[in-house]
């Protein structure tokens, strides 16, 4: 017991200061507090819903599973930085100008990095030693969600007014549909977590 807290104490030490330095890295290299805000948003999702999983696959909190996490912390802030930093320096004025740039320069490149790196970890699922499919599974959802949410919901959002309610819309996208997709109000096995 005073092993899986310390795991638990450590991997949420972990995971807030990984999440502060990506913060702090997409105000560095992009210079858009709006940006790095639906970046951090898209991270604490992608972080949550990690976490979802591990605890609806019924795992506990091991130390393999607590790298898992905190590798998570990484992947997902990745294709955000990129696009980001892409949307950025586009040269056009208006956002939706910009946001076809930005795609139409690192969009391609950050599809195929996904799709390579989904199909190492696909390959990792399939193997007999627990450790590397707990990885890879936990690594291959991380992926999708990080580059759905970097080229649908992120350029999405970019394209929105840059007014408050357009943050709303985005947590909306990002933490509420997926959630009513994810677990279905009759789950009966969620019953005992809510």
């Amino acid at each position: 017991m005073a092993v899986e807290l310390a795991f638990i104490q450590g991997t949420s030490y972990s995971i807030g200061v990984a999440l502060s330095f990506a913060s702090i890295s997409l105000l560095l290299f992009t210079g858009n507090m709006y940006l790095m805000l639906m970046s951090l948003i898209a991270m604490v999702f992608i972080i949550t819903a990690m976490l979802a999983y591990i605890v609806l696959a019924g795992w506990t909190l091991g130390a393999v599973e607590a790298v898992c996490i905190s590798i998570v912390v990484g992947l997902s802030v990745d294709y955000s930085l990129h696009l980001g930093h892409a949307y950025t320096h586009a040269g056009f004025g208006d956002r939706k100008g910009r946001v076809k740039q930005a795609l139409e320069e690192v969009g391609g490149s950050l599809l195929a990095a996904a799709l390579t790196s989904m199909g190492a970890m696909a390959v990792l699922c399939m193997c007999t030693i627990w450790t590397f499919v707990v990885m890879g599974s936990v690594m291959l959802l991380t992926l999708t969600w990080a580059i759905l949410i970097s080229l649908c919901t992120l350029t999405a959002a970019l394209t929105l007014v840059l007014h408050s309610l357009s943050i709303y819309i985005y947590i909306f996208i990002c933490f509420v549909l997926p959630t009513i997709l994810m677990f279905p109000i009759d789950t009966p096995s969620l019953s005992i977590y809510i």
